[in-house]
């Protein structure tokens, strides 16, 4: 990887094939997912996943996941690390939980974010089996 890495810094173009979404986003600087031999999704990976919407929120604060899971528009929350991610519905579900959470007093951390590109590549290839 580090050699593709170097590759990439010099100015070459490289065409990299791979399921592994992650490798993707820290070697690409553009995408093209196809599914079947057909393009589903082709762009700048920033441009893709913010095409998405920031539809999750990494959270860590005291509120309590009750609490948390009552706002509407709040489809799941897992834990992560010393917080929870939530996935939304839509953007402005975000600027909600960051109100209840401001109530409550010192919020550690809050970011709202597009969906990883492991969560889109899923998401469309599911789309179009």
């Amino acid at each position: 990887m580090d050699e593709i890495k170097t590759l990439k810094e010099n100015g070459a173009a490289i065409i990299f094939s791979s399921h592994n979404m992650s490798g993707v986003e820290l070697l690409s600087d553009n995408l093209t997912m196809l599914k079947k031999g057909k393009v589903v999704l082709q762009g700048d990976i920033y441009g893709i996943r913010n095409s998405f919407g920031r539809t999750q929120v990494y959270v860590e604060s005291e509120l309590a996941d009750t609490t948390l899971s009552a706002i509407a528009g709040v489809k799941t929350i897992e834990k992560q690390g010393a917080g929870r991610l939530i996935h939304i519905t839509e953007e402005s579900v975000g600027h909600d939980i960051f109100k209840k959470v401001s109530e409550t007093g010192y919020v550690q951390a809050f970011v709202q974010a597009p969906p990883t590109l492991d969560e889109i590549f899923r998401k469309e290839v599911a789309e179009h089996v």
